[in-house]
This record gives C-alpha cells, sequence and structure tokens, in this order.
C-alpha cells in the first residue's frame, strides 16, 4: 500500500508583541512588512494548502 502525504504550509504571525509594543509580523524589512515576505516565499512554493 502506497501512502500519499499531503504537505501543507501553516504561517503562524500571532502575538501580543508586548516588548515591541508593535505587531512584529508589520515591521518593515526592506521595504516590506515581515509577514508579506513570508507570505510571498510561500505563494512561490507548490504547498497546498496554505493556511
Amino acid at each position: 500500500m502506497v501512502s500519499m502525504q499531503r504537505i501543507a504550509a501553516l504561517v503562524l504571525a500571532g502575538g501580543l508583541s508586548r516588548r515591541l509594543g508593535y505587531p512584529k509580523q508589520l515591521v518593515e524589512l526592506c521595504g516590506k512588512p515581515a509577514l508579506q515576505w513570508v507570505l510571498d516565499a510561500v505563494q512561490r512554493t507548490s504547498l497546498e494548502p496554505r493556511v
């Protein structure tokens, strides 16, 4: 029996950022939010589903 595995992308982008005082995922790196860099990288892959 052959087992097929599904590979998925799960981006965890939560948290309170108490020490920073600003949402970490929105900190700008080279002109765009940190979270956008991650989402763009996931988008370029063939991973499904994307959550």
